[in-house]
């Protein structure tokens, strides 16, 4: 493009010089025409470049190297008047010229008149040259007077361009401002280059710059979200400084702007994502709900919890009584103290905001949000609001197992008492380990449904039971007493290790046992003894997740007699625990236990 741009100034430039009045020839014989230049040049410090230009033999004398009759391309001073000089800006620029004043001769050995001469010299930009343009202006003359052939204005340019020093940041004061900007901020440094003005940058937001001296400038801050932020002075043409730390700070306290009331819900909403510190606000103590001018009865609403490190723009209240469309609902914030309600940046709401709004018909139907196997035969099935049972019809839900050939199994209890949660009690093993499915529910004459009648739809809903974890034995060992070696008799202590808690109670616990002989035993947890030839009563204790057995006499006063090989031998297995349990009331699993072996 700058090659495009330059023929053409060289066109109307020729052109130019064609319009002009033809100027008197100085020597008899000699004369010429512009005819062409090469492109202007852009150079750095120290860098070099060569101009050619171009003009017509238009008189009647042949121009020959060495001779009297030789032509040079003389320089001329700024105004284009005074040749055969030169001015100071562009006399530091000499390369190889002829002299001071002469840049060059023509390169052909003769030129005959109506041939074309060729003048070509270089420049070379000084080391301490300003950046700017500088103009080479020239004429042709007779080499051994100086006198002018013809002077057409000739001129060509060279721009210089001088590298910018990467500027340096030594203090920011203040270090920090408002997310919202416009904070005035001194930046102090050094090499702060002001024409153009150099570009200031907070993180990647450009500040404003208010006014630039060498060492300071003063700057106004963009807006940005809130956080640190690197700080760089930019002079054009330059690398960026070194960084200072600028933070942003959101010091903006949240505001309640709104309460939405449908039903037996408000939701309030804030301007920006909110906890609680405890996450939880009382009402009418923190938190005051009216419906037309009679304050609502509420335990607390839940926010997020600022413990948790949680935070959103909205918090859900259901309160206790209908809220009638059309009602006039007003809730007042008056938190004091560790419950106050605070933003990301700590900014805590102020107290005492209202907010009012007319309650909306409540036309939203309750549907299925969550639904979790309490155990394998109970579900908790969570609705998206409050609900009451218009009825008991077990028949409402019913659990399609994924099994192939499995009938439907039909609830046998549903329990709904007005909170959002519904049970629903199936058949035992419903929801054995590994069962999956859909629950399906139903919604005919006893349904479910909301306080304001909004009737919980027919849904069916794909689940997969969350089970239990079973207990396990991780190891089993008994300690043998004085009485016969591997007999089983009395003060024999077993110790039985689970990987859990287990519960404590032990009334009526048995652990069956079978030896390497096939005798089969229970050793049973009770207080009192009795003569059963297949029970080995026994006084247990349970330690969290440690259950030590200690054998007790039977009625006989011995539990084997000496010799008998009937009685039970040590080692034996456990092959049955139905009656211990862990604190969820979960039975042992005996197949994925690590040790069974009593030894």
């Amino acid at each position: 493009m700058r090659r495009i741009v330059t023929a053409l100034a060289v066109i109307a430039f020729a052109f130019s010089l064609a319009a002009q009045a033809t100027p008197a020839r100085a020597v008899a014989g000699y004369d010429s025409a512009y005819s062409g230049e090469s492109a202007f040049l852009t150079l750095s410090r120290g860098e070099s470049g060569s101009f050619t230009v171009f003009f017509a033999n238009t008189g009647s004398a042949t121009w020959t190297l060495g001779t009297g009759a030789q032509v040079d391309l003389a320089a001329c001073r700024e105004d284009k008047v005074a040749c055969d000089a030169q001015d100071s800006s562009e006399a530091e620029f000499e390369s190889g010229w002829r002299s001071a004043t002469r840049y060059a001769t023509h390169t052909q050995t003769s030129v005959s008149p109506g041939q074309i001469a060729t003048f070509t010299y270089s420049v070379e930009v000084p080391s301490d040259a300003a950046a700017g343009t500088y103009g080479f202006n020239g004429a042709l003359v007779l080499s051994a007077t100086g006198e002018d052939i013809r002077n057409e204005g000739y001129f060509q340019d060279v721009t210089v361009t001088v590298a910018s020093a990467a500027a340096t940041v030594t203090d920011l004061d203040p270090e920090e401002g408002a997310i919202e900007g416009g904070d005035a901020v001194v930046i102090t440094g050094s090499g702060f280059e002001c024409s153009p003005e150099p570009t200031v940058l907070f993180g990647s937001a450009e500040g404003d710059v208010q006014s630039c001296a060498q060492t300071t400038l003063n700057v106004d801050t963009p807006a940005h979200d809130a956080g640190t932020v690197d700080v760089t002075v930019t002079n054009a043409g330059a690398a960026a400084s070194n960084a200072l730390q600028f933070e942003f700070v959101d010091d903006a306290r949240p505001t309640f702007e709104s309460v939405r009331a449908e039903g037996q819900t408000l939701t309030l909403t804030f301007n920006e994502p909110v906890c609680a510190d405890n996450g939880t606000l009382t009402a009418n103590t923190e938190l005051r709900v009216r419906v037309d001018d009679a304050d609502v009865s509420e335990d607390s609403i839940t926010f997020a919890d600022c413990d948790d490190d949680e935070f959103s723009a909205t918090a859900t209240l259901s309160i206790s009584d209908q809220v009638d469309e059309g009602a006039m609902v007003s809730v007042t914030i008056t938190t004091t103290g560790a419950d106050d309600i605070f933003d990301q940046d700590d900014n805590a709401m102020d107290l005492g905001e209202t907010q009012t709004t007319v309650a909306e018909a409540d036309d939203t139907d309750p549907t299925i949000e969550t639904v979790t196997a309490v155990d394998e035969q109970v579900l908790e099935v969570e609705y998206s609001e409050p609900v009451e049972c218009a009825g008991t019809d077990r028949g409402q839900f019913v659990f399609n197992p994924d099994e192939a050939d499995a009938e439907d199994v039909v609830a046998d209890d549903v329990d709904c008492d007005g909170s959002a949660v519904v049970s629903v009690e199936f058949p035992t093993n419903t929801f054995a380990a590994g069962v999956t499915g859909v629950l399906e529910y139903t919604a005919d004459d006893d349904r479910i449904e909301d306080p304001s009648g909004n009737i919980a739809p027919n849904e069916d809903v794909t689940i997969v039971p969350t089970q239990m974890d079973k207990p396990t034995i991780d190891e089993a060992s008994v300690t043998d007493s004085a009485g016969f070696r591997n007999s089983a008799d009395k003060d024999d202590e077993i110790t039985i290790i689970f990987n859990e808690v287990m519960n404590n109670s032990t009334s009526g616990d048995r652990i069956r046992v079978q030896d390497d002989d096939g005798t089969i035993a229970d050793l049973s947890c009770t207080s009192v003894a009795t003569a059963d030839d297949d029970k080995l009563d026994a006084e247990c204790d349970y330690d969290g997740e440690e259950l030590v057995i200690t054998l007790l006499e039977d009625a006989t006063g011995e539990l084997i007699a000496d010799g008998d090989t009937s009685g039970l031998q040590w080692p034996a297995e456990i092959i049955d625990t139905a009656s211990v349990t862990d604190e969820e009331g979960e039975q042992v699993d005996l197949d994925a236990s690590t040790d069974t072996e009593i030894e």
